[in-house]
């Protein structure tokens, strides 16, 4: 009878610390410091459709606080070979502000690669200003967003750090871009998963 209560409570004393570990776990997709976790996501359906022109841009508020943190620009000129003109493209993404685009360190026919939903980010990743989604002029060409691909971004505000993504994709001739889905972490977190929301 001992060793009956004795198993019985050592097996009460295994299940309830369990409970107590699966408590603290964060959602698999997001390493936190918080018990909460907050996020911001915008779902376009259909997507949203952006026609830009020589030198035009289109700005993004990836937090809904009114303040823009995203800028795609497009710029098209024209390139000889021989006494053909060929139609050149460059389309890109900036941060604004308090934005930086995060990189992974790889790279697609010479630009910087996209992230796709097998990937993390972190909010130490390196980060730089700009991120070139389209180019196509005679000797250089980065068709990587051809297929929807993911933009991974850093905000600061208030001088804490959010992890976000957007996922966006561009056509043949930039002419237009498609804007699928994005999302925005509004509770502090070391990291995410591409497309968690």
């Amino acid at each position: 009878m001992k060793n009956h209560l004795l198993i019985i409570s050592i097996l009460l004393c295994i299940t309830t610390s369990c409970q107590k570990e699966k408590k603290d776990v964060p959602p698999p997709n997001v390493i936190t410091h918080d018990t909460i976790i907050t996020i911001y996501y915008k779902n376009f359906d259909p997507d949203t459709t952006i026609h830009l022109y020589s030198d035009s841009s289109f700005v993004l508020d990836v937090n809904n606080d009114s303040i823009s943190d995203l800028k795609f620009s497009f710029y098209h000129w024209f390139e000889y070979y021989g006494p053909h003109p060929i139609d050149c493209y460059h389309l890109s993404v900036s941060g604004m502000i308090n934005t930086k685009l995060l990189i992974n360190g790889q790279y697609c026919w010479g630009c910087e690669a996209p992230f796709d939903t097998s990937m993390y980010i972190h909010i130490n990743d390196p980060s730089q200003d700009y991120f070139t989604l389209f180019s196509s002029s005679i000797d250089w060409a980065c068709p990587c967003f051809m297929e929807k691909k993911y933009i991974a971004f850093l905000l600061i505000k208030d001088e804490k750090k959010y992890l976000g993504w957007a996922q966006v994709q561009t056509s043949h001739n930039v002419i237009p871009f498609f804007i699928d889905n994005y999302a925005t972490l509004l509770s502090s977190a070391d990291s995410v998963k591409i497309g968690y929301h």
